[in-house]
């Protein structure tokens, strides 16, 4: 039995489907947890108070949003003295962090694995004092960020993602970089630089099969040229991983310490959030806070 819980949700327009969710959500767990609270916040700032506050105290946090929900409560949370177990249920356009903890995407389904308490310490990149979970990028997909249709994106999903990119990449332009990783120097052009801490985007699985949440490293992916038009191909699922990561135009390198330095300076994507420019500094928090994850 787990002694106390809250779940987060944002329900405000009064949406008769995610209502449904959330008393096939209730059902679920109140069996299983002594207290449970529901707790919808009124913005961001308010979310984030409610989960830093030590004074209030919960063994579990279930998440129901998508991944700029989960980011905003990853960094409240990360602030208390004891940090609860950190549940996604997945509710957004396209859940690429829960994807990538192995949990279904049916929220109420991943309700349910998270009673089989198969938790783990998962590692959380940290940029400049923020943290991101999932990703990191600058050129091509934080400019694909700034193109997409709020409407569009309520509509269609992640198909709003790929047309913003698809979009935006028919103008791409390369841009300078200087890059150290772990003291290793790196320039060159590119139209886009990744730093990945997940294993998806845009629901589409990263071109590498050596992704690992808890190994205390980032993978940084440099795209430029014909690299940059097989991003678009990969998106559109036309290639595969290995054919990714194979050519000339995509380079793959893992690391624990990146800073990033570009010409001209360029916006920083956060799991989807612009919040920040280059340069960036960045490095990674090792096995720092406990996620449910999917059965394997």
């Amino acid at each position: 039995m787990i002694s106390s819980g809250v779940v987060i949700y944002n329900n405000k327009a009064g949406n008769a489907k995610k209502a449904q969710l959330l008393q096939e959500i209730e059902a679920v767990l109140q069996e299983s947890v002594k207290e449970l609270t529901f707790y919808q916040p009124e913005s961001e700032e308010d979310l984030k108070e409610y989960l830093a506050d030590d004074s209030r105290s919960f063994q579990y946090v279930w998440i129901m949003g998508g991944d700029g929900t989960v980011h905003a409560s990853i960094d409240a949370l990360r602030k208390r003295t004891i940090t609860p177990v950190i549940c996604i249920l997945p509710a957004g356009t396209c859940n690429d962090f829960a994807r990538s903890l192995g949990l279904p995407i049916n929220p109420v389904e991943a309700a349910r694995v998270s009673l089989q308490k198969k938790v783990k310490n998962i590692d959380i990149g940290v940029y400049n004092g923020s943290i991101f979970s999932n990703f990191l990028g600058i050129g091509v997909i934080a400019d694909t960020s700034e193109n997409i249709n709020e409407s569009a994106k309520d509509t269609v999903g992640r198909l709003s993602y790929f047309m913003s990119a698809i979009r935006t990449l028919g103008s791409a332009d390369n841009f300078q970089y200087d890059v150290t990783i772990d003291g290793e120097k790196y320039n060159g052009e590119a139209v886009m630089i990744l730093v990945s801490n997940g294993k998806f985007l845009g629901t589409t699985p990263l071109p590498a099969e050596d992704i690992d949440l808890q190994d205390g490293k980032l993978d940084v992916f440099f795209m430029k040229g014909t690299g940059g038009e097989l991003f678009r191909e990969w998106l559109q699922r036309t290639v595969t991983a290995n054919t990714m990561e194979d050519t000339e135009g995509v380079r793959h390198i893992q690391g624990e310490s990146i800073e990033i330095n570009t010409n001209p300076v360029k916006k920083v994507d956060t799991d989807g959030e612009i919040k920040s420019e280059t340069p960036v500094k960045i490095s990674v928090l090792h096995q720092y806070l406990p996620f449910c994850c999917g059965i394997e």
